[in-house]
Formats: structure tokens, sequence, C-alpha cells
């Protein structure tokens, strides 16, 4: 009798998705360093646990408040293929997009739009003769 998970096509084997379930450190995860771990747990997220219960749009926008290199789609890619174990340059083209819209609709919230400046003219002086 064949094993599956409840996600059995995003693993090549039952001992990979045991693997993934069983994963303690962040850093563990597909895509995800020590760095991105360190940053994930400044805002909370220690386990695979919390990151699928927060899941990857609310952890890309609390990032985005960490700083400007945030507002890139490149981190919910990451995210969306470390829930999926794989290597974000194996996310389908619809979660790129996904991603990317979500992304730039958060940017649009964030970033105050450029008010037009407008100059008054000096009000020209007559000469006197």
């Amino acid at each position: 009798m064949k094993q599956t998970t409840k996600n059995s096509k995003m693993f090549g084997t039952l001992a990979e998705a045991q693997q993934f379930q069983k994963s303690q450190k962040l850093s563990q995860l597909e895509n995800l360093g020590p760095v991105l771990e360190k940053l994930l747990n400044n805002i909370g997220i220690y386990t695979m646990d919390d990151l699928k219960r927060v899941g990857w749009q609310l952890v890309v926008a609390n990032l985005m408040k960490k700083g400007p290199r945030f507002l890139l789609p490149f981190y919910s890619y990451i995210l969306i293929g470390a829930l999926a174990n794989q290597v974000w340059t194996n996310i389908s083209e619809q979660d790129k997009a996904k991603a990317k819209k979500y992304v730039l609709g958060l940017t649009e919230k964030i970033r105050p739009k450029k008010k037009k400046i407008t100059t008054r003219k000096k009000p020209v002086q007559k000469k006197r003769v």
C-alpha cells in the first residue's frame, strides 16, 4: 500500500515529506538561510508551523516594514518555495504572478504617492517710471 502525505505532489518521496514536516529550524527549509531565518524570528516566525499558519502574504507584509529591500517580489517567491519545499525558481508562473501582484499592491500602500510640487509665481512688479 502506497503511503501519501497531504501534499504529496510537492515531495519526491515520503522521506522528504517527513523531513519537511519535522523541520525545526527554518534554515533547514528550501530557500531559507540563517539571515532570513533571523529576520523571520524577529517577526515571530520560529517554525514551519508558524510559517504555514501565518502565510507568506502576512510574512511579506511584515518584512516590508523592516526595509525597502523587501519591496521586491523575490522574497515572496522564496517563501512560497519554502512552503512547498522547492527551490524558488521552480514555483509556478501563476504563483509568481500572484506574488508580484500582491507585493506591488503593498508597495503602493506603503510608499506615499509623490505630490506634484507647484511653485507660485511671484507677482510681477510694475516698474516705476
